[in-house]
């Protein structure tokens, strides 16, 4: 076994679980489709407490292809505090985009392989195990470490005239096939996100040019935004300081247009002009005389735009009367919800 940070660069790196590392146990069990996610691995460790020698919960489980046509289901088995430490040793070393797979399920149907595996720390002197491994139709299959010259044939005879061959493991991988085998990386040894991680590595350079066009496009809203707003704040200054020349008694606050306007109309009726129906002036006039029977503190706020007076008025005060009153002097009240009024010229 090599170091890890021996191992050459890839972007997903596949490891094979010696085939004598990993029970298959198959069986009829058509109601764990119907069991949750979240609760199918304690479902399994009760299940299979009584037919396995190591303590179920120190195996970590992994289940094969379900489906409601085949309620045959194949669960891997194998140590937990193994996979654990495979697993923390290839996500200190920067690796996570990898997978478990067993390796009897790498292999042809019906057939039997023989290879050899060292197990131990890389550098260590660990001399070589044979494993020979045999694989049945879809996820079945069995493996065995022998010590020495032991024969495997008493412990599990297979069909008369098949016999191991001989060399190294040779994986579907390896042949460019397609892998049905049992992903060991389930439960809490899921891939993090369901491989997204993983997935999206290949697409990681045009998902950084498509950020970095989105940030830049961002960055240039932003300010232009805050080119524009400055240009609005130096035209509404020039503008102040224009009515503010112009008409020295205009109240602070008031719009340019709004001072303007009054200015205008107060000219024309100072010079005795006749002011179109919606002029400041002529509404004030007008709401006077409508509000000249009513309490002097009916109306608590008044304003005036878009050639209109927008009025509210004291709470709890009636104001359906003061319509009716206002239609009869050619005037329109029209309630624009909120307590506020709008009044007009005209009935419309």
């Amino acid at each position: 076994m090599a170091p890890l940070e021996e191992l050459p660069a890839a972007t997903r790196l596949l490891l094979v679980m010696p085939a004598s590392d990993v029970v298959l146990i198959t069986a009829d069990w058509p109601h764990l489709n119907n069991i949750p996610q979240n609760r199918l691995q304690e479902a399994l460790t009760n299940l299979l407490d009584t037919a396995l020698l190591q303590p179920a919960d120190q195996c970590h489980f992994a289940v094969g292809s379900r489906s409601k046509e085949r309620p045959i289901t194949t669960v891997a088995v194998t140590d937990r505090t193994w996979m654990r430490f495979l697993q923390d040793a290839l996500t200190a070393a920067g690796m996570t985009a990898f997978d478990v797979l067993p390796a009897q399920l790498l292999q042809r149907e019906e057939s039997l392989q023989s290879y050899e595996v060292r197990l131990g720390q890389a550098g260590e002197e660990v001399p070589k195990q044979r494993v020979v491994s045999w694989r049945g139709e879809g996820q079945v299959g069995w493996g065995l470490r022998l010590e020495g010259d032991a024969s495997w044939e008493p412990l599990a005879p297979l069909p008369q005239g098949m016999v191991p061959e001989p060399g190294g493991l040779q994986t579907w991988a390896l042949e460019g096939q397609e892998i049905q085998a049992i992903s060991l990386r389930q439960f809490e040894f899921a891939v993090p996100f369901s491989g997204l991680q993983e997935r999206l590595l290949p697409w990681r350079r045009a998902i950084f040019l498509a950020g970095l066009a989105v940030a830049l496009q961002v960055v240039a809203m932003n300010g232009y935004w805050a080119k524009l707003a400055w240009q609005k704040r130096t035209l509404l200054q020039a503008m102040q300081a224009l009515v503010h020349d112009t008409l020295p008694n205009a109240p602070p606050g008031v719009p340019p247009g709004v001072a303007l306007k009054r200015a205008l109309e107060s000219q024309r009726l100072a010079q005795g002009s006749a002011l179109p129906p919606g002029a400041f002036p002529a509404l004030v006039s007008r709401l006077n005389g409508l509000l000249a029977n009513e309490p002097g503190d009916v109306l608590q706020q008044l304003d005036y735009h878009d050639d209109a007076l927008w009025l509210r008025f004291k709470t709890g005060y009636v104001v359906e009367a003061l319509t009716k009153k206002a239609t009869g002097q050619g005037l329109a009240l029209h309630d624009q919800g909120r307590g506020v009024w709008r009044m007009t010229a005209g009935t419309r």
